[in-house]
C-alpha cells in the first residue's frame, strides 16, 4: 500500500475519518497546486504540492490527484446519474409513417400518444431545485450560490449526487430525483412542483420532418426546438419493443 508525502502545501482538519478524507479531496481539486495528500491519524490531512514520493514501507491513508486527457484533473462526471435507466434516441429518420408498424422499411419508433409540452428549462429545473436544497450546506459556501456556471456550484452538485461527508451529505435516493423530474410532467401549476403546459405551432419550413398520411405528405408538429414532451412511445431497439416516457429538448 504504502503512504505518499512531499511539499506541504496546507492542512485540513475534519471530525471523523469520512469527513477528512472528503474535506482533503474536496480542497485537493480546488487548489490547481495541489498533487495529492496524506493522514496519519484521520483527523487532520496534510495536502502536497509538488512531486510525490511513494513510501511503500510506511503506511497512512493517502492519495495522488489524478489527471487524464478526458478530466484535465478535474473531477470527472463519469458514472454520476439520477438511478436506473435507459438512453433511447428518437432520430427522424426513423421515425414510422403513421399507421405503420414498427420496423416497417427499418422504422424504429412511433408517437403513440403525446401527453404534455413543457419547457424543458422547467423540467430540468425541477432536478436542480432538488439537489440545491438537499446540498444547501455546501452552496452556501459559494460566492454566488446559485450561479450554476460556476466552479463552486458544480463542485457542490457533484457533491449532492455522490455524498460527502465534509457536509453530512449521503447519497440522495434514485427515487426522489426521479419523482421531482416526472412530477413537473404530472402536474401543472408551479406551487405543486409542476411545470406549465406548453401548446406548440405546427412546424413549417423545409427543415421540419415529414410524415405520411392517407397516401400525402404532410407537415408535423416541431416536437424538438420549443418544448419538452412527456409521451407514450412504442419503439423498436435491436429487436425489442418498449414503452417509454421520454423527454426532447
Amino acid at each position: 500500500m504504502g503512504c505518499y508525502s512531499g511539499t506541504p502545501l496546507m492542512n485540513v482538519s475534519g471530525w471523523s475519518f469520512e469527513s477528512t478524507t472528503a474535506k482533503a479531496c474536496d480542497a485537493c481539486y480546488a487548489d490547481q497546486r495541489c498533487t495529492g495528500w496524506s493522514t496519519a491519524d484521520n483527523r487532520t490531512a496534510t495536502l502536497y504540492t509538488g512531486r510525490l514520493q511513494h513510501h511503500f514501507l510506511k503506511t497512512c491513508v493517502s492519495a495522488a490527484r489524478y489527471s487524464s486527457s478526458h478530466s484535465s484533473g478535474q473531477r470527472s462526471w463519469w458514472g454520476i446519474s439520477a438511478g436506473d435507466g435507459h438512453w433511447y434516441s428518437t432520430p427522424q429518420s426513423g421515425e414510422c409513417v403513421e399507421g405503420a408498424t414498427l420496423g416497417t422499411d427499418g422504422c424504429t419508433w412511433r408517437v403513440v400518444q403525446q401527453v404534455k409540452y413543457a419547457n424543458a428549462s422547467c423540467i430540468d429545473g425541477k432536478i436542480d431545485a432538488y439537489v440545491e436544497a438537499r446540498g444547501a450546506a455546501c452552496f452556501a459556501r459559494c460566492g454566488s450560490p446559485l450561479n450554476r456556471t460556476s466552479e463552486c456550484y458544480m463542485n457542490c452538485y457533484f457533491n449532492s449526487l455522490v455524498g460527502d461527508a465534509a457536509f453530512n451529505l449521503t447519497q440522495p435516493p434514485a427515487d426522489a430525483l426521479l419523482q421531482s423530474w416526472l412530477r413537473g410532467f404530472e402536474e401543472n401549476d408551479p406551487n405543486m412542483g409542476g411545470c406549465p403546459v406548453v401548446h406548440t405551432l405546427p412546424c413549417k419550413g423545409a427543415q421540419c420532418p415529414r410524415r405520411e398520411r392517407g397516401g400525402h405528405l404532410q407537415d408535423t408538429k416541431d416536437r424538438g426546438a420549443l418544448a419538452a414532451v412527456a409521451s407514450t412511445t412504442a419503439m423498436a431497439w435491436r429487436g425489442e419493443r418498449s414503452s417509454v416516457k421520454r423527454a426532447v429538448a
